[in-house]
């Protein structure tokens, strides 16, 4: 039932957003991804599952983005080792590319903030499955390997407010 009223809210704010038009656009919070992956080592089974759902969830509406599962990063949300160094960790990431979407999360104004706060939803309901440092993140490119983040989880809830 929640993940039905999450589906009805997104698509409204969708549709409002339409509705109002071009407004001037500001970035939120732009960041350069500092981090390694090899893509050689598999996924496991759980955040490939997780991936399924989100990106479900994500395209119900039509196709919004795609969403893949990095193995091996290294990052700040990875564990460090005694010696300094960091574990690895794996990342459900959920890339926004629906261009109109993309101009409309980076409006301004309450009904964005309502937007974005329908987006984040989608990390929350699935970031409690997650093990370990592993990771869901939700974001768009800005420019080539510049990413906005929207959301961004850990199991145990929000790490971007």
């Amino acid at each position: 039932m929640k993940k039905m009223a999450l589906g009805i809210l997104l698509l409204s704010m969708m549709t409002l957003a339409t509705a109002c038009g071009n407004n001037s656009s500001t970035k939120n919070s732009s960041s350069t991804k500092t981090e390694s992956v090899d893509k050689n080592k598999i996924p496991t089974a759980n955040n490939k599952k997780i991936a399924k759902q989100v990106e479900k969830e994500l395209n119900k509406d039509g196709k919004v983005g795609k969403v893949s599962v990095e193995t091996e990063v290294h990052d700040d949300q990875s564990a460090t080792k005694k010696d300094g160094s960091t574990k690895p960790h794996q990342v459900v990431h959920a890339l926004i590319t629906d261009k109109a979407l993309i101009k409309k999360i980076d409006a301004n104004g309450n009904d964005v903030d309502m937007l974005k706060e329908g987006i984040k939803e989608i990390a929350d309901d699935y970031s409690p499955e997650l093990k370990g440092h592993d990771t869901i993140t939700i974001d768009y490119e800005i420019d080539d390997s510049q990413y906005n983040t929207i959301a961004l989880n850990n199991k145990n809830g929000r790490i971007i407010k």
